[in-house]
C-alpha cells in the first residue's frame, strides 16, 4: 500500500509542477482557465503531495528506529547516516550536474552550496537557482528531518524508562506537540505571509513543513505500540466494538472530507499565490489565514490516521487500490522521476515558448481555442510531462539510485559488523 501512496503523490507533484510550468510560459493565453479554476484544480494543488512524501518518509524512518531502539536500546548513527546518504545524495548530484549541463554552470551559480550542503529550504527565493533543480529544497528538508528523528526517539525511550511510561506514547506526545508547534510557526509567520498582491513564495522551511512528517513517526509509533507493521497481511484486521466502528467511521469520513478540501483549496490555500486564487476562495481572507496556519497540519493529521487505518488492517479496500501492481513501477521510479524533472524544467520553457509568444502563429492558433480545449491541451500536456519524467527516471535509477542504495546498504552492513566485532557480538542491522 505504501507503493500507491508514494507513485500517486510523485505523479500529482509532477501534474503540479507540469501545470506551473505552462501557466509561467504563457500566463495571458491560460488566464481564463486560471480564473475559472475548478477544471485544474486537483492537479494545480499538487504541492500536497510533498505532504503525503513527508508522512511516509516520517512513517518509514520512525519504524526503523524505534524497532531498532527497541533491540538494541541503542542506536547506529554511522550505519543511518551511510544509507542516508547514499540512497539520497547520488541522484542529487546527479540531478545538479544535469542542470548544469542543460543550462550552463550560471544556473546553478550563487546556490550550489546551499544545496550542496542540503540548507536550501531556508534560503529559497524566486530569484535564486529557478532553473538548477528548483524542486530540491524538500531533499534538504528530509534530510534534515531524518537526522532529527532518533534523537526525538532515542529521547522519548530515556523518558519512558525513567517514568516508566511506554516510549512509544511518549514519541506520539513529543510528535503532537512537534505538530502544534508547527502550527503556532505558521501563525507566527502569518504577518509576513499575507504580501500586498496576495502571494507569497517562502513555503519550504523545515518549522513550517514538519506536521505531516512527525504524523508519520506518530504513526511508526502506534503501530510499534499494537505490533503492527508494514507487513501485515490484508487478512489480518483487529475486531473492533460498535461504538469504536461508529468512531472509525465519523474520523474516515472527517479525514477524506479535509483531503477532498485539499485536493480543491490546497495545503495552505490562496495565501501563498502557488495553490488557488484568492478572488475565487468563496470562505472569506480570515478562513484563508487559518487554512493557512492549520491546512498542512491537518493534512497530516487526516493521512495518517487514513494510513493508520490501511497499515493496522482496517480498511482492506483502500490497502487492496493502493497495493496494486500498477503502482510498483512507479513508486520505484518515484526519487529519481521527482529529481530529474529538472530535465523536464529545461525543456518545458523551450516547447512551451511558441505559447507564449503574442506573435507567434502557434500561440495566435491556441488563443482562438475554447476553454473546453484549452483545458483538455493542458492535460495532455500535463501527462505527457509525467511521462517524460518516469522515462528520464528509469537509467537514473537503474545506473545510479539503485546501486548507489544497495552500496549505502553494504557499507552500513560493513560497519555494523566492525562495530559488533568491537563489542563481541554480532547485532542485525537495520536495512
Amino acid at each position: 500500500a505504501l507503493d500507491g501512496v508514494r507513485a500517486i503523490s510523485c505523479i500529482w507533484v509532477c501534474s503540479f509542477h507540469a501545470l506551473f510550468l505552462a501557466q509561467m510560459s504563457a500566463p495571458k493565453l491560460l488566464q481564463g482557465v486560471q480564473n475559472q479554476w475548478w477544471p485544474i484544480s486537483v492537479p494545480s494543488d499538487g504541492d500536497a503531495g510533498v505532504d503525503f512524501f513527508l508522512l511516509l518518509s516520517g512513517y518509514l524512518i520512525g519504524i526503523g528506529v524505534l524497532g531498532e531502539v527497541a533491540r538494541s536500546g541503542s542506536f547506529g548513527w554511522v550505519s543511518f547516516f551511510v544509507r542516508r546518504m547514499f540512497r539520497i545524495l547520488p541522484v542529487f548530484w546527479l540531478a545538479i550536474a544535469v542542470a548544469v549541463a542543460a543550462q550552463g554552470s550560471e544556473a546553478c551559480e550563487g546556490v550550489w552550496r546551499k544545496k550542496l550542503l542540503l540548507i536550501e529550504n531556508f534560503t529559497v527565493s524566486p530569484d535564486e537557482g529557478v532553473l538548477c533543480v528548483p524542486m530540491s529544497w524538500s531533499v534538504a528538508l528530509e534530510m534534515q528531518l531524518y537526522l532529527l528523528t532518533p534523537p526525538l526517539i532515542l529521547f522519548a525511550d530515556r523518558i519512558g524508562k525513567a517514568c516508566e511510561w511506554p516510549p512509544t506514547r511518549v514519541v506520539m506526545a513529543l510528535c503532537a506537540f512537534l505538530c502544534v508547534a508547527c502550527c503556532g510557526a505558521r501563525l507566527a509567520a502569518l504577518p509576513d505571509v499575507v504580501a500586498p498582491n496576495g502571494s507569497f513564495w517562502w513555503y519550504t522551511e523545515t518549522q513550517y513543513r514538519c506536521a505531516p512528517y512527525f504524523a508519520g513517526v506518530a504513526v511508526a509509533a502506534l503501530l510499534s505500540e499494537q505490533g503492527a507493521s508494514s507487513g501485515l497481511p490484508d487478512s489480518v484486521a483487529a475486531s473492533v466494538s460498535p461504538t469504536a466502528a461508529v468512531l472509525h467511521g465519523v474520523l474516515t469520513a472527517l479525514a477524506w472530507a479535509v483531503l477532498a478540501f485539499v485536493m480543491y483549496f490546497g495545503s495552505s490555500g490562496p495565501l501563498v499565490g502557488v495553490e488557488s486564487p484568492m478572488q475565487l476562495y468563496p470562505f472569506g481572507f480570515q478562513a484563508a489565514q487559518l487554512q493557512f496556519v492549520l491546512g498542512r497540519p491537518l493534512v497530516g493529521a487526516a493521512a495518517s490516521y487514513l494510513l493508520w487505518k490501511i497499515l493496522a488492517g482496517h480498511s482492506p479496500q483502500l490497502q487492496a487500490v493502493l497495493a496494486a501492481p500498477l503502482w510498483r513501477p512507479f513508486a520505484r521510479l518515484s526519487y529519481s522521476a521527482y529529481l530529474m524533472q529538472v530535465l523536464g524544467f529545461a525543456l518545458s520553457f523551450w516547447l512551451l515558448a511558441p505559447f507564449g509568444s503574442a506573435g507567434s502563429p502557434v500561440a495566435q492558433v491556441a488563443s482562438a481555442f475554447s476553454q473546453t480545449s484549452k483545458v483538455l491541451l493542458l492535460y495532455a500536456w500535463v501527462v505527457l510531462y509525467i511521462l517524460f519524467a518516469f522515462a528520464v527516471a528509469v537509467p537514473s535509477y537503474a545506473c545510479i539510485e539503485h546501486p548507489g542504495t544497495a552500496l549505502g546498504r553494504k557499507l552500513a552492513l560493513t560497519a555494523v559488523r566492525r562495530s559488533a566485532e568491537g563489542h563481541g557480538e554480532l547485532a542485525k542491522p537495520l536495512v
